[in-house]
């Protein structure tokens, strides 16, 4: 059994004091002195246990969230055409989650992996900018149900391995007012859920050098990670190589 506490927090950064440009799609943010930090307390609990051929384990977390800064409709506007905003500490919240993971020893030299991931989030943000009303809802970009997988084979010498493994994420449409707005990074209803597959390899050809070979995507989809603003790349292959001095 494991638990913790833990506190951080989050100074706002240079952006967030001067900024004058726009922000999301179609906002004007201009400059909000006298931000003070955000604030985070984390507390998290959980269990592992490994065996001769399985191990596993699994955390629940929640974050208690005060202070984080958020953009506000500005009350005297100095540009007309354009909605005007800027920071202020105003959101408070919690992100609370569960992960899990597992391996399984199949042969001496199959493994079978997987981990998985879910949370929810919710802070007060602005719901209406005429005037400025702040509201419970989902936190910006909250990542969606999110699980991994792989097989991986591992030579008897172990200089050379192989595997397979994918990634499996769910349609995240839990968005915040601002993601809602932001449809240059967030599509209208969501970012779609999607399923990709992987094929690596490596080996160790000496002590002193490594080659590896990966072809990321296999089946060349078009995906985007949520929140990220940029599909992925498509069916790609990279090789490298690995010298130790």
């Amino acid at each position: 059994l494991f638990g913790g506490v833990s506190q951080g927090f989050r100074a706002p950064n240079l952006s967030d004091l001067t900024r004058f440009d726009i922000a999301r799609s179609g906002e004007l943010e201009v400059p909000s002195p006298g931000l003070t930090p955000e604030r985070f307390t984390s507390f998290e609990v959980g269990v592992k246990t490994g065996h001769e051929h399985v191990s596993a384990h699994a955390a629940f977390f929640y974050t208690r969230i005060t202070d984080m800064i958020d953009r506000l409709a500005a009350d005297n506007p100095a540009t007309s055409g354009v909605t005007e905003v800027i920071k202020a500490n105003v959101g408070h919240g919690y992100v609370r989650g569960v992960e899990l993971v597992g391996q399984v020893k199949l042969h001496p030299q199959w493994t079978a992996w997987g981990n998985l991931t879910s949370m929810k989030g919710e802070v007060d943000t602005l719901v209406s900018s005429a005037p400025s009303v702040l509201g419970r809802r989902p936190m910006s970009r909250i990542m969606p149900l999110t699980a991994n997988a792989g097989l991986r084979w591992e030579s008897a010498t172990k200089n050379v391995w192989s595997g397979i493994d994918a990634t499996f994420a769910a349609k995240q449409d839990k968005l915040s007012p601002g993601d809602i707005a932001d449809t240059q990074r967030i599509p209208p209803g969501g970012t779609p859920g999607y399923s990709v597959f992987h094929v690596r390899a490596n080996w160790r050809v000496s002590t002193n050098f490594t080659v590896s070979a990966t072809l990321e995507n296999i089946a060349n989809k078009d995906y985007r990670i949520h929140g990220s603003g940029l599909n992925e790349p498509g069916r790609n292959l990279v090789v490298a190589g690995v010298v130790w001095f």
